[in-house]
């Protein structure tokens, strides 16, 4: 019997403190392990909330409220449009890092741009190692907060991971524009002016609020 971790994909003996590979005695269970990729890791995340009765988060939108802070422009994370069943974790030389895929949610683009930002889940304050930025068919890895090779080394490990990341990135796209569009249309509603009765309508009429537009937003009878 062992742990495995769904977030990192490590594994654990039940009697183990520490997560580690198992022995070599086991190598058919090495060999099955060496095929769990990050589908089958997300796919036993679902099962985890099934099995409490619940659905999975990642079937339906955020609230776009929950987005603090965003403008017109920016990039948002999967997380934060549909919320993961776990974290994608990796852990080099005993230390955490996550993934993290950005995409361009402006619903009237189609660059299909997607970013896959890798953070250091052990420092104190947020340190972004790298991103790496896929669109056209083009990848580009930049360093922030870390080194050239350790981001190399999570983009291998990434890539591993989902050997389909294409294939993975262009299934959330579409679903990351629907949430754009929520997005969009409480930002518009947010930056409207607000109009008292008295002032005049700003469709730019010359008439009074309550004598022109304000009418409707009225319900209509019958």
């Amino acid at each position: 019997m062992f742990n495995l971790d769904i977030d990192t994909g490590e594994t654990q003996r039940v009697d183990d403190d520490q997560w580690t590979p198992l022995p070599d005695e086991y190598p058919w269970l090495n060999e099955l392990l060496g095929a769990i990729d990050g589908d089958v890791l997300e796919h036993l995340g679902r099962l985890w909330y099934r099995g409490k009765g619940k659905e999975a988060p990642d079937t339906a939108p955020q609230p776009p409220e929950l987005v603090e802070e965003w403008e017109p422009g920016g990039d948002v994370s999967w997380i934060e449009g549909y919320f993961g069943v776990r974290m994608d974790c990796y852990v080099v030389d005993d230390r955490r890092y996550e993934a993290v895929d950005l995409y361009c949610v402006d619903p009237d683009c189609d660059c299909g741009r997607v970013r896959i930002r890798f953070d250091d889940l052990e420092s104190e304050y947020p340190e972004f190692v790298g991103v790496v930025t896929i669109e056209h068919g083009t990848t580009e890895l930049m360093v922030m907060d870390g080194s050239k090779e350790l981001l190399d080394r999570l983009w291998a490990a990434f890539q591993k991971r989902y050997p389909r990341f294409l294939e993975r990135h262009a299934q959330r796209y579409p679903r990351m524009k629907e949430f754009g569009r929520l997005l969009h249309a409480r930002y518009s509603a947010k930056s409207m002016p607000k109009v008292g009765p008295n002032d005049k309508c700003p469709c730019g009429l010359g008439k009074k609020y309550k004598k022109c537009c304000w009418l409707k937003t009225l319900p209509t009878v019958g």
